[in-house]
């Protein structure tokens, strides 16, 4: 970053100061048209005290040093829009009226912004501009700057309200050819040879040059300058100065504040057009700037400026990069250029109406031309370089519906159509995150070979869908119509839905999981809900009515519906869940039995195990104890299973604790027991080892079956 320079700051704000002087024209001549035209000058002194104030009070407050404010094109044509349109409500305003009406509207603008501002800063939500959806933007700038653009034309024409709804003004235009002309010939120098042949100083030498060709030519032709007025090339002799100012004051008591309160939902929204261009800019001003910029610091200096800019009746004001640019280039950072510019502006209030009255038109409708190309170029450019033909749409949607329907509907319409675009979109995602059968489906529970072996063998008795998202009609609609596809001829006796990647649900998506359960009721089955949210949970606890199970996590669920299919099995295949106990009758000389309570521990954390258990009778579980205090359940056993192989096998210490889940026996072989064991009957010692080696690769393989689930 540059030193700063004093010489090289003053001459930077003498530029960006006649720049200033040339925008509040401009605008001034945008916004006080029809009735109220003959008022112009007062609004460009008015622009050119709150440009001041601006201007002096962030060269003051900013936390960047060279940054400069000034009147924002884009809330200024939606004000001017908005102005136009409530004037025309009221066709039987005075000019004094009409006049008064736009200077306070322009102060309110300036003053809801300034609040604003102050607001978004001071609660840091200056990141706002991240979650506005970029097409909505580009094409609401993109329109804004549309615009501006037919705004000039109609401006150097002496046309009001040219737009894309009134086509029939448009040949309108055409009565003064010379001068649009001469106002498109200027706005396409600035915006092609600006690219072509831009500098520091290209737009004030630009201005001047065509200025100062017209006033000379004037001053040296044979032209009167009335008849540059009455031609259109000048103003008419504008109603400036103090005096005006106080024929504006005295007409306070006949406001009509009806005008002015119907009009605050639309200020509002030039507000937030406002905030919207004052986000942006941070954004740009980081990029331009190379280093981060405190969005919430700037915010509140801004809203200040505005707040005190707005008393005084000015627009809404953001930081310009360009002029921000071109100042930290030519002279460093440095506060002295804002200040300048401040006392260029105040100056300008002195000799306003002079100025006023020897401004080209052409000049000023030029330099709106300017701005709105530039606008609507960028929202060109965006659209083209859009990925999704989707944004493209809304782009162009948005872009026409400001200029057909008004800002504030297509400001509406845009958050529709996205809304509905992004519905769309996701109700074409996949809600389910992963799918399982009972062969597959994560279970924590050990179970002898048999009972495996039979919730195994016809593993579509049960469907698990873990499911992700927000279940809206969309996507639970497709849901529906899967269940229904994969399960036509022979459904599941038990449908599983784990939540626990669900966000929420709405009304649709709880009518279908009660359809789902009708259904399941219908054909004698279960419906099981897992790892609800408890918003989620108390929304689903009424479908209990039709059977519906609600568990507390997959695992559970998963628990209960293998307990009732295997309860089911019992008639038909007998006393085979304890598949141990031939072993187990041979073994009886070796053996020693304990008799567990519920909680009771069989074996704890870091201790060793009482030797090979066989579980007999009831179940247990493996809990790790994380921190000393939370618990986790690693996995159950129940009858006809067999633990602590690995303590037995390798002499190490158990890295879990085991409790009873009820009253359970326990067979066990202690170390000692197996020894003896070996040197009785090693036949029988062998068929031991390979049961409990058999036990263990089956337990391998689930092991990396659930590796395989969690990585999936």
């Amino acid at each position: 970053m540059p030193a700063p320079r004093p010489l090289f700051a003053v001459l930077s704000g003498l530029l960006l100061g006649l720049i200033a002087l040339t925008v509040a024209a401009a605008y001034a001549s945008l916004l006080f048209q029809g009735k109220a035209a003959p008022y112009a000058g007062v609004g460009f002194s008015i622009l050119l005290v709150g440009t001041a104030i601006g201007a002096a009070l962030v060269a003051r407050l900013s936390h960047q040093a060279g940054l400069v404010t000034g009147p924002d094109e884009a809330s200024t044509i939606a004000l001017a829009s908005l102005v136009g349109s409530q004037l025309a409500a009221y066709p039987a305003l005075s000019a004094e009226a009409s006049a008064l009406t736009v200077a306070l509207m322009m102060a309110l603008s300036g003053l809801l912004s300034g609040a604003l501002f102050w607001l978004v800063g001071r609660f840091h939500l200056g990141r706002l501009v991240r979650y506005l959806p970029s097409p909505v933007v580009s094409g609401f700038l993109g329109g804004t700057g549309l615009l501006l653009l037919l705004a000039g034309l109609g401006l150097a024409a002496g046309v009001d309200g040219v737009s894309l709804a009134a086509p029939e003004r448009w040949l309108a235009l055409l009565e003064k050819p010379a001068q649009l002309a001469c106002a498109v010939l200027l706005g396409l120098w600035l915006v092609f040879g600006g690219g072509r042949f831009g500098g520091r100083f290209f737009l004030p030498l630009s201005l001047l040059l065509a200025g100062g060709v017209f006033v000379l030519g004037a001053a040296l032709g044979p032209w009167p300058l009335a008849q540059l007025q009455t031609a259109g090339w000048l103003y008419l002799p504008p109603v400036g100065g103090g005096g005006a100012s106080g024929v504006l004051l005295g007409q306070l008591a006949s406001v009509d504040w009806a005008l002015l309160s119907g009009s605050l939902p639309g200020l509002l929204l030039v507000a937030l057009i406002a905030l919207l261009v004052m986000l942006l800019q941070l954004s740009a001003l980081e990029q331009a700037l190379k280093h981060d910029v405190e969005h919430d610091l700037e915010l509140v200096a801004q809203g200040q400026a505005n707040l005190l800019g707005g008393l005084f009746g000015s627009l809404p004001m953001v930081p310009f990069i360009g002029d921000t640019r071109l100042n930290i280039e030519l002279a460093g950072p440095n506060r002295i250029a804002a200040v300048v510019v401040a006392l260029v502006c105040l100056a300008g209030v002195f000799v306003g109406d002079v100025l006023m009255a020897w401004l080209p038109v052409f000049l000023l409708s030029g330099l709106l031309l300017y701005f709105g190309a530039s606008l609507l170029g960028d929202a060109v450019s965006r659209a083209r370089a859009a990925s999704h033909g989707s944004d493209r749409a809304i782009i162009v949607t948005v872009l026409l519906a400001v200029n057909l329907l008004g800002i504030m509907e297509a400001a509406l319409l845009g958050v529709c159509v996205t809304a509905v675009l992004f519905l769309l979109d996701y109700s074409r995602l996949d809600v389910v995150r992963q799918r399982y059968n009972a062969r597959n489906a994560p279970s924590r529970i050990s179970r002898p070979h048999a009972q495996r072996a039979l919730l195994d063998d016809r593993p579509d008795w049960l469907a698990v869908y873990v499911l992700e998202g927000y279940l809206f009609f969309g996507g639970v609609q497709r849901l529906y119509d899967r269940i229904k596809a994969e399960h036509a001829a022979d459904g599941p006796q038990v449908l599983l839905f784990d939540l626990k990647h669900v966000q929420g649900m709405d009304a649709t998506a709880l009518a279908v999981f009660e359809r789902l359960a009708e259904r399941m009721q219908g054909v004698g089955g279960l419906m099981l809900v897992s790892s609800a949210r408890p918003q989620l949970e108390r929304r689903l606890r009424p479908l209990s009515e039709l059977g519906v199970v609600l568990a507390t996590d997959l695992d559970s669920a998963v628990e209960q519906a293998e307990r009732r299919m295997l309860a089911g099995m019992a008639a038909n295949y007998g006393d085979w869940a304890c598949a141990f106990a031939p072993l187990l009758a041979e073994l009886a000389p070796y053996l020693e039995t304990l008799q567990l309570r519920q909680n009771e521990a069989l074996i704890r954390q870091d201790g060793s195990a009482p030797g090979l258990c066989f579980i007999k009778e009831g179940s247990v579980s493996v809990r790790l104890f994380v921190s000393g205090q939370h618990s986790l359940r690693l996995r159950r056993f129940v009858r006809g299973t067999v633990l602590g192989e690995i303590s037995v096998y390798t002499g190490g210490s158990a890295s879990a604790t085991v409790y009873a889940d009820e009253d359970t026996q326990v067979s066990y072989l202690t170390v000692a027991a197996i020894a003896r064991l070996e040197q009785d009957n090693l036949p029988l010692a062998l068929r031991l080892h390979r049961t409990v080696a058999a036990v263990m690769a089956e337990r391998l393989q689930e092991s990396n079956r659930s590796l395989q689930q969690a990585t999936a």
